[in-house]
């Protein structure tokens, strides 16, 4: 068993404090929704309070931060902003992954798709493109469900054949924002985060170890290099912009059928 110490405190500082918004201000039809209706609609809050990371280089994205690392050895969370500490204690603002090493990141931020009007909002997880060409790669960035309320998550991977630094409070991919056709209901029982990160911990725990970093890295990260990585990074940025490019489809028949 475990002997972490979990200590999730309830988000108290609204960052982008939603309002109402009346049935003419709201977007109309399916679409990516800009930093305007993201304050209007969503409710973002983080604790430890900190200032709202909007990207200055896009209308619609908003930088969401690391508040936990999860590895299967390791534990960190954001206490205050500029300090963390471990399950036991230890101030740590970072960790290094090993070559092949994966972590699952929790945001700092609480994202809150609920209540009214909101059931019509979905959003999209985006990996920030600097960190991937530095190799560290996002797995599995996906879709956040109408409804949904909490921490959002993403796995990474070292592809590097060196220690790639972590950090608590680093934006390692951003969030996108987008308006249904037509309001839906939540699907799923939505759960605290203080059982969702002890769960985390569980599968990382429990997790086996990763092929790539028992022998890929050994016979091709290390013997290949960096131009490899970077390589390898290039083609898996191509096969996930064709999955976008299907989905933008399915996405745009939907709307159409409506």
């Amino acid at each position: 068993a475990s002997s972490r110490a979990i200590c999730i405190q309830e988000s108290r500082n609204p960052i982008g404090v939603s309002a109402h918004m009346t049935q003419a201000d709201q977007p109309s039809g399916a679409g990516v929704l800009t930093w305007e209706h993201v304050e209007e609609l969503v409710l973002i809050r983080a604790d430890p309070p900190l200032e709202p990371l909007y990207n200055k280089d896009s209308p619609a994205a908003y930088d969401l931060r690391v508040g936990h690392i999860v590895t299967p050895g390791e534990y960190l969370k954001l206490i205050a902003p500029g300090e963390g500490h471990d399950s036991h204690g230890f101030r740590r603002n970072f960790l290094i992954l090993k070559p092949g090493e994966t972590a699952t990141l929790a945001t700092l931020e609480s994202v809150d798709l609920r209540g009214q009007g909101k059931q019509r909002v979905t959003a999209l997880i985006i990996p920030r493109n600097k960190y991937a060409l530095r190799g560290l790669l996002t797995l599995n960035a996906g879709h956040v469900d109408p409804g949904h309320k909490g921490f959002v998550t993403a796995q990474v991977i070292n592809l590097t054949n060196q220690g790639f630094p972590v950090h608590l409070e680093e934006s390692y991919f951003s969030i996108v924002f987008s308006f249904l056709t037509r309001q839906v209901s939540p699907r799923k029982e939505l759960l605290p985060d203080d059982v969702r990160i002890r769960e985390l911990i569980q599968q990382a725990e429990q997790a086996p170890v990763s092929l790539v970093q028992k022998e890929t890295l050994k016979e091709v990260f290390v013997s290949k290099g960096a131009d490899f990585t970077v390589e390898l990074v290039k083609r898996v940025s191509v096969f996930a912009l064709g999955l976008a490019a299907i989905a933008g489809a399915v996405f745009a028949g939907i709307q159409l059928l409506d």
